[in-house]
């Protein structure tokens, strides 16, 4: 509810690797994970500043590991990477 991207990562992990949920339930907190991770993306998707830029590429990093994404937010990727390199 809070947005807090860093918390329900390792609780996540913890919880596959502990109660090995069926798959279904593991889609479903992938739901929500995802979910918590582009709002938080689109959060800060209104910044011009490098750190937010930073915050929203690393987003991006571990979104991809279990959320599909868009052609566009595929293209945000690679324009992210490109302004701070």
């Amino acid at each position: 509810q809070r947005n807090e991207v860093d918390q329900p990562e390792p609780a996540y992990t913890k919880y596959v690797q502990r109660y090995r949920p069926t798959s279904l339930e593991k889609q479903e907190i992938e739901k929500l994970l995802c979910e918590l991770y582009f709002n938080a993306i689109y959060a800060l998707s209104g910044s011009k500043a490098k750190e937010d830029k930073k915050a929203r590429l690393d987003l991006y990093y571990r979104a991809r590991k279990i959320c599909p994404l868009s052609d566009a937010d595929k293209k945000e990727v690679s324009k992210l990477e490109k302004s701070l390199n």
